[in-house]
């Protein structure tokens, strides 16, 4: 039986899953898919991110995650009207699938038990813990005190727990090959 299942192994789900070991709490974190994995949303990490990696993980983003050119400087967003909102501000790019691992694996050095390729189905309220019921290689159940759902937007966990269907967001993810002379 585990302190805390946390589901979900980005940037908000490791770092739950290793501030609790960190405080001796028996945490296993699951990821649905195999790790590294693609992550299509951005990797564009903002000067607060930047801040609250280093606090949490003790060091500062590591070049061997980060993707060329590695220094952002804002972000813009356009919306279905064509309207630009702009937020200038100093950050770092980053490849979410390996910076998704770095964190994955420095949540396991802090006593995590991360297991990647496994997928929540359901969670039952049972006499004083939640039993997870998980596939992976096999379909298994876990118990815990406690669940964090740290899926992001997809919210499949939480659509089964409460019945709602998400409206979701649109985004686009370009890739360009070339080069271009910025300042």
């Amino acid at each position: 039986m585990y302190d805390v299942i946390v589901v979900g192994a980005g940037p908000a789900g490791c770092t739950a899953a290793k501030a609790l070991a960190e405080k001796d709490y028996k945490v296993f974190l699951v990821e649905k898919f195999k790790m590294p994995r693609y992550k299509s949303c951005s990797g564009v990490l903002i000067k607060k991110s930047m801040e609250l990696v280093k606090s949490y993980f003790g060091e500062d983003v590591p070049e061997s995650v980060m993707c060329t050119p590695t220094e952002n400087r804002g972000i813009i967003f356009t919306n279905d009207a064509g309207k630009e909102y702009r937020f200038e501000q100093e950050g770092l790019n980053v490849w979410r699938s390996h910076f998704d691992g770095w964190l994955a694996g420095k949540a396991k050095e802090s006593g995590v038990e991360v297991m990647d390729g496994v997928a929540v189905l359901s969670c039952t309220e049972k006499d004083g813990f939640v039993e997870v019921s998980l596939h992976g290689q096999k379909n298994f159940t876990e118990g815990a005190r406690y669940v964090i759902d740290c899926e992001g937007v997809v919210w499949t966990l939480k659509r089964k727990i409460i019945g709602e269907v998400p409206g979701y967001i649109t985004t686009y993810q370009t890739f360009n090959e070339g080069s271009i002379d910025l300042d």
